[in-house]
């Protein structure tokens, strides 16, 4: 048998020596930027999630603030209604020596 003085089969090219075509460089990348979009997604999603919650939290407060807004109105109302009573009986004891 000839001897093969070709050395083809004692070059091994790794992969940092593939070229940007090499189609097994670019589907490690396309998996790289995949697993890259896949944790900006998970990000994403737990931000969601905390704004999610902290705006259920506003609509709690401000639930909670419209609710003691319209008990403050109704005493306001009453009180002013008191003052007027009041005032007019002020009036009445006046008018009485």
């Amino acid at each position: 048998m000839a001897e093969d003085k070709t050395y083809e089969n004692e070059i091994v090219i790794s992969s940092q020596q593939r070229g940007s075509n090499d189609l097994e460089y670019r589907l490690d990348e396309s998996q790289r930027k995949i697993e890259a979009l896949h944790k900006e997604l998970d990000f994403k999603n737990e931000e969601c999630q905390a704004l999610y919650l902290e705006i259920k939290n506003q609509h709690k407060i401000d639930q909670a603030h419209r609710k003691l807004n319209g008990e403050l109105r109704l005493q306001i109302t009453s009180l002013e209604q008191k003052i007027v009573d009041m005032k007019k009986d002020a009036k009445e004891m006046l008018n009485y020596p």
